[in-house]
Formats: structure tokens, C-alpha cells, sequence
């Protein structure tokens, strides 16, 4: 958008794959669940935003995790539980992802008043009492940042809960949630690895990528990156070998689907926008030999076709 001053998108197949599932879906049944897949820089998380704003759009309450190596991976403050013993808290990324579910779904959280089913003591003297509205959890949090974690594990389960009621349809969008199943960066004070479900805010998030409730859908993503940070062209990027065995089976049964690289008409259409918006300046890289080479060293892949266009 501050590139070109506007916002340009190429919806492609798996988003409309995937939306034309959700569309037709008897919410009545199982969460529906999906796992993306594909080579990197083919538009896994594009796709992603795509099925996001489909769902803003539908009316569906949204609740997006960008990418789950930033819990994982790179927190930014680990501290302990008050509540649960081993547990770990993350207190600083709790806080930004309930400003995040703030910003998706204020509006329709008001329409929907959803309330709290039981009472809810952070502290002696702070407790949120039954009946009261859920949004006040998210205010807690982020008025406590000590108890955003907490608050997040107490949003999901409420959210969980009054979904099989059939008032409102839940979208769980999770990038790259084969972090949940590899090893953490994150360490205790005796310096030992957290293993991702002693995470309070990625337990939590398991807990919705089952498949026990209902008026829900799940779309997910896996990514060479959380696991194999060297990964190359040539290893292996299928849910199986991405999820393990433990992800596989949690996640099981989904629908697989493929982000690939662009067809013929896709890398035209892009070319030509990178044309018309002078991003592609260079005359040679202009002309229909300068395009075959692009797409040569491409491969037809889209993010390394941006990136191939940056200094041209």
C-alpha cells in the first residue's frame, strides 16, 4: 500500500478453495478444519488474510494468531504462572494479541454481548463476576498486562463455550501452527526449554484446534521455517512431515490444501502489474525476453518473483 498507494490483491485458488468450503459448511457438525501447505513464498499467509477478511466480512468472530513463532520462538517477557504450576506466561505478546482481537472483533462482541458463564478471580481483590460482559476480560488483560495470558485462557474457553449455542459462528486462523509442535526458545530461570504447551496462551490455542465443538471452522497453516530454519527447496513441507506425529494427530481429521506456484496467466498478471506501476523499470526486464528470464529465475514462485523485481 505505501509502495504503490493502494491496495492491489490476486485472490487465488486455495483462498476461494477454502471460502467456498466455509460457505456451504454445516456448522452443526465438528469444527471444520484445514491445513495449508506448500513451498515457501507460494502465498500461505496471503491466502490466510484472504480467509480473515472473508470471515470479518461474513460476520464471523475472529480469532487470528499472525504467527505462533512469535510466542514460540522470540517472546519478549517469560514469566511464571500464578495459577498453574510449570506453566509459563508471556505476559508482553498476551497483551498485543488481545489488542489484536480488540481491533477484529469490538463491534461484533458488543452485538453480540456475550457474557461470562462463571466468576473469574485474577487476585484477591480483582474478580470478574459471572454475567459479566466478555469484553471486560479483554479490558482486564489489557489494563494487567501481569494477567493477559490468563485472560486470553479464560476468552477462548468462554468463546468455546457459548459457540455451540448457534448465536455466532467462530473462525480460528492459525499461521504456522507447526510451532506448537517443535521445540521453544523459550527458558525457564534454570535456563531449560518450555515445551510449547506449558505456554499459557498456546495451550489454550490447542485446546481450539480440536475438533469438540461446534459452529466453528479452523485454517491453519504449516511452514518449513518453525521447523527447519535452514530448510532448503528439496525438504519436505507436507503437513505430515511438518506436524509430526503428535500436530498430525491432533489436527485429524482436515482438509489439506496446496499453495502453489503461479500458473502462466498469475505470473502475467503480476508482471504486469509490477509494469504498469513502474516496479519493474528496466527496459530490458520489460520486454518479453527480460519476462521469460524473470520467470526463469523465479521459478514461478511469488515471493521470489518480488524479490527478483525489487532492484530492477
Amino acid at each position: 500500500m505505501n509502495t504503490f498507494g493502494e491496495a492491489c490483491v490476486m485472490v487465488r485458488e486455495p483462498a476461494l478453495e477454502i471460502i467456498g468450503f466455509l460457505k456451504n459448511a454445516n456448522y452443526s457438525h465438528p469444527a471444520l478444519r484445514f491445513v495449508m501447505y506448500g513451498r515457501n513464498g507460494t502465498g500461505k499467509t496471503t491466502t490466510l488474510m484472504h480467509v480473515v477478511h472473508f470471515g470479518y466480512q461474513a460476520g464471523y468472530l475472529l480469532v487470528h494468531v499472525p504467527w505462533v513463532s512469535n510466542w514460540t520462538k522470540r517472546p519478549k517477557e517469560v514469566v511464571a504462572s500464578q495459577f498453574e504450576e510449570n506453566r509459563i506466561d508471556l505476559p508482553i505478546e498476551s497483551a498485543l494479541w488481545l489488542q489484536h482481537f480488540k481491533s477484529q472483533n469490538s463491534d461484533l462482541m458488543q452485538k453480540l454481548d456475550l457474557k461470562t458463564s462463571k466468576s473469574y478471580a485474577w487476585s484477591k481483590r480483582e474478580v470478574t463476576e459471572e454475567g459479566k460482559p466478555l469484553m471486560e476480560v479483554v479490558e482486564h488483560g489489557l489494563q494487567r498486562v501481569r494477567h493477559s495470558s490468563d485472560c486470553i485462557a479464560v476468552l477462548l474457553k468462554e468463546i468455546k463455550h457459548h459457540s455451540q449455542f448457534g448465536k455466532f459462528k467462530t473462525l480460528l486462523v492459525v499461521d504456522g501452527v507447526n510451532a506448537i509442535f517443535t521445540k521453544t526458545n523459550v527458558k525457564r530461570p534454570d535456563q531449560s526449554l518450555v515445551p510449547a504447551p506449558e505456554i499459557t496462551i498456546v495451550n489454550a490455542i490447542m485446546k481450539m484446534l480440536k475438533n469438540d465443538w461446534t459452529n466453528a471452522a479452523v485454517v491453519t497453516s504449516v511452514d518449513v521455517v518453525p521447523f527447519n530454519r535452514d530448510a532448503t527447496m528439496q525438504d519436505p513441507y507436507t503437513p505430515r512431515a511438518l506436524l509430526g506425529k503428535e500436530g498430525f494427530e491432533l489436527l485429524d481429521p482436515f482438509i489439506p490444501i496446496q499453495t502453489k506456484h503461479y500458473t502462466e496467466k498469475e505470473i502475467e498478471s503480476a508482471l504486469d502489474y509490477y509494469t504498469d506501476r513502474l516496479w519493474i523499470q528496466s527496459e530490458e526486464a520489460r520486454s518479453e525476453d527480460g519476462r521469460k528470464q524473470l520467470k526463469f529465475l523465479s521459478g514461478y514462485n511469488p515471493f521470489i518473483l518480488m524479490k527478483i523485481c525489487d532492484p530492477i
